[in-house]
């Protein structure tokens, strides 16, 4: 597939050696007509090209770049191309088989193979991902536990916790409430990523 947005785009960035979001660097183009817009009637798989084409021409810049001793960092919330520092150009970094969404978004059949319904899935996926992960912060802090930490870890600050705001024992019973709430949904959480784990 050729990209259209892959020489705009390395336009954009040279000019812009700040970086700038995904979010920008779409407005940047658009302002110039630069994006393309296919008469979709579907708005969700318009938007969903739009952003599988400006990854796809980020991911093919930042191949190609490396040769000629330049870095390009990707996320939705910065992107940004600097020069690397003088090393031999078999000492640079290559892009990481293991980089998921570089695979993903160099590999053109999955543009192809998109509908609207799909668009939607992935957005419900990542909104409910992104519930659980807010649940899951918030169920860490309440029983004073650091991202990373172990299902063991889990059930020994409960029990603490549990222990010491217990009502029986003079405690508060919003509290404890507060207490077993946060247990259980890391327990949910903790049991559906074993699951998970299990049918991969």
């Amino acid at each position: 597939m050729s990209n259209p947005l892959i020489i705009p785009i390395l336009q954009v960035l040279q000019d812009h050696p700040e970086g700038m979001s995904e979010y920008q660097l779409l407005q940047r183009l658009r302002a110039e007509g630069l994006v393309l817009t296919q008469a979709e009637d579907d708005a969700d798989l318009a938007l969903y090209r739009q952003h599988f084409l400006t990854m796809n021409a980020l991911y093919r810049l930042k191949q190609d770049l490396l040769s000629d001793g330049y870095a390009l960092s990707i996320s939705a919330l910065k992107i940004v191309l600097s020069r690397l520092d003088s090393r031999p150009a078999s000492a640079l970094p290559t892009l990481s088989e293991d980089d998921a969404l570089a695979r993903y978004y160099l590999d053109e059949r999955e543009l192809e193979k998109m509908s609207g319904e799909g668009v939607r899935a992935l957005l419900t996926q990542f909104w409910e991902r992104f519930a659980a992960d807010d649940r899951r912060q918030g169920a860490l802090d309440r029983l004073c536990l650091l991202d990373g930490c172990e299902w063991v870890d889990v059930k020994q600050a409960y029990r603490k916790q549990a222990f010491r705001c217990h009502p029986d024992r003079g405690g508060c019973a919003n509290e404890f409430a507060g207490v077993r709430a946060a247990y259980e949904v890391l327990r949910q959480l903790y049991e559906a990523n074993q699951a998970g784990g299990e049918n991969g």
